[in-house]
């Protein structure tokens, strides 16, 4: 018992010794401090937070600072989730409430125009798209930080950054063109670079040759692993730049009517209004420059050539006129002449002269231009709808005939082009014959320019020579007077076609007096003015004819002289005061 009891003693001894084996690892002490542990950021977003109560405010009562912030943290979801916050801001309170917050919103939201992220970059646009809606021109003083990142959006180096530029540039020349233009001395050169490259030394000695003064220097971008490099993104890119143009000539036409000053005051500088003088700062150099513009065109339509050249049905065969244009081609083509037509305008103003008399642009602009003009008149496929359905055989006999469609848009501008510079008399038959069939289809109405229309009718229609009258000339007068006869009174492309009355009505076309279309339309004119609305291009040109003594329109308009004073009485003069459509009328019918 006693060596039992002794053995139980060992073992509850406090202190035991430990035995040591040689190459086992030695325990772990209990006290053993552990430094293996883990650290995390612990992010409160909603739940310690107070949340305002006034102000502007989101649905989950965050204010403009809260969502300002969220767009500089590091994960995606956040930085949408503080955009669409904005977007709901912007969107659900007045005017009077975002613009005092304009000066943190603008410079927070810009930086997002460069994020990495597709889809934050699309929803960045729509919000600046909102705020411009909202507040107009109040954005005017944080303007030029939205140009500034959009240039830098345009030469970023990721490429799907500059391919989303062009949607921020198609929100700023839809709703702020006026701001936009004073942007466009830089915003230009970027256009140039974002659709081409400069040829190298090796490349310049090789494959170009440089020829008068047509810079090809620069080659488009070709890489097939670079979305910015493909057709699609080049028919977009030509877009956009042909609406830049047209705006900056709006902007500009715009500016010269609604601040109309006397030649004297251009001499005495002191007597100009601030805002005359203002507006003469931001003149674009395209529109005053025309060393500028000739380098800008020399770099432009080689690059156009380029691209046509690229979808061109006839560059391997013969391109037959009439030939229907698959939808890349058709859709690169109305881009190019698009282009063609507005640096057409551009030349114009900036020269003061006309695009044909200015050698270095005529020089440039004829190498494509023949071209482009192998296959007129163009027709385009119709698109195919994705949606199947059963069609009875007849439905399906109609389709094979409406297989293509006129495309009228193009050939009107193109015909306009190609007509200043040819003067061959089988392309002058064929643009007749184009105008004939264009102006006596109802259903192709309001589908082309009718001012580029009537520019080349009143080429087609020769001073009186003393040769007979040609069925042709008979044909497409008619063609112009049934086209008159088809449109609303109130439609500006109405009074567009009366210019050709004017000319046919001309001493110098003596020739055309006889022409029985040409009585039928001062008849229809007379009526028009007893019966329909009025505006006042209508009664300008009736003014001009009675000062002519034009026998057709002197003699219709004796037998309406009393319906037509109570049809102005009755309905008025689109555009005309009440005093001077009187002063006129009487002037008429005296």
């Amino acid at each position: 018992m006693a060596a039992k009891s002794g053995a139980k003693a060992r073992k509850k001894a406090d202190f035991q010794k430990v035995k040591f084996k040689v190459g086992k690892k030695l325990a772990k002490a209990q006290n053993e401090t552990k430094t293996d542990f883990k650290a995390r950021k612990i992010i409160l977003k909603e739940q310690l937070v107070k949340k305002p109560t006034e102000g502007l405010v989101t649905k989950k009562r965050l204010n403009v600072k809260e969502l300002l912030t969220r767009l500089s943290h590091q994960s995606v979801f956040v930085r949408q989730d503080g955009i669409n916050g904005l977007i709901e801001l912007v969107e659900g309170n007045p005017k009077e409430s975002i613009v005092p917050v304009l000066s943190s919103i603008v410079p927070g939201v810009c930086p997002a125009v460069l994020d990495t992220d597709s889809m934050l970059r699309t929803s960045t646009s729509k919000l600046i798209e909102a705020i411009i809606v909202k507040v107009n021109m109040s954005i005017e003083p944080y303007f030029h930080i939205l140009a500034t990142h959009l240039s830098c959006a345009m030469v970023h180096l990721n490429t799907g950054v500059q391919a989303d530029s062009l949607k921020l540039m198609r929100v700023l020349i839809k709703n702020s063109t006026a701001l936009l233009a004073r942007h466009a001395n830089t915003l230009i050169e970027n256009f140039i670079n974002l659709i081409s490259r400069k040829v190298s030394n090796t490349q310049s000695s090789g494959s170009y040759i440089s020829s008068g003064k047509i810079d090809i220097s620069r080659i488009l971008h070709v890489n097939p692993n670079n979305n910015i490099t493909s057709l699609n993104f080049r028919v977009r890119l030509l877009v956009e730049l042909g609406a830049f143009l047209a705006g900056i000539l709006g902007e500009r036409q715009r500016i010269q009517v609604s601040l109309p000053y006397d030649s004297w005051q251009t001499i005495i500088v002191g007597s100009l209004p601030n805002s005359i003088r203002n507006e003469g700062k931001q003149e674009v150099w395209l529109l005053s420059d025309p060393v500028q513009l000739e380098k800008f065109c020399a770099s432009l339509l080689p690059l156009l050539q380029q691209t046509w050249s690229e979808v061109d049905p006839g560059k391997d065969r013969h391109n037959t006129a009439g030939e229907a244009l698959p939808d890349q081609a058709a859709d690169t083509l109305a881009c190019i002449l698009n282009i063609i037509t507005q640096l057409w305008k551009v030349t114009e103003v900036c020269t003061q002269t006309s695009p044909i008399e200015v050698d270095w642009f005529t020089s440039q602009l004829r190498p494509g231009l023949n071209s482009l003009i192998a296959g007129f008149p163009y027709c385009r496929h119709r698109t195919k709808l994705s949606k199947k359905k059963k069609k009875s055989q007849e439905m399906l006999l109609l389709e094979e005939e409406e297989e293509f469609h006129h495309f009228d848009s193009v050939n009107v501008s193109l015909a306009f082009l190609a007509g200043q510079y040819y003067q061959d008399e089988e392309l002058q038959n064929d643009i007749q014959s184009f105008l004939i069939a264009l102006l006596s289809d109802p259903k192709r109405d309001g589908g082309y320019n009718v001012s580029h229309a009537v520019e080349l009718i009143l080429r087609l229609l020769p001073a009186d020579t003393g040769k007979s009258q040609s069925y042709e000339e008979s044909a497409l007068i008619d063609s112009i007077c049934s086209c008159y006869s088809r449109l609303h009174p109130l439609k500006k492309s109405r009074i567009t076609l009366l210019q050709v009355l004017l000319h046919i009505t001309d001493i110098d076309h003596r020739n055309l007096w006889s022409f029985t279309s040409v009585s039928a339309w001062c008849v229809k004119l007379v009526e028009d003015l007893a019966s329909r609305d009025i505006q006042a291009g209508m009664l300008d040109v009736a003014r001009q004819l009675k000062q002519r003594n034009c026998k057709q329109f002197v003699q219709a308009l004796k037998s309406k002289e009393n319906s037509l004073r109570e049809n102005i009485q009755k309905r008025g003069v689109r555009g005309l005061t009440t005093e001077d459509a009187n002063r006129q009328l009487s002037f008429i019918l005296k």
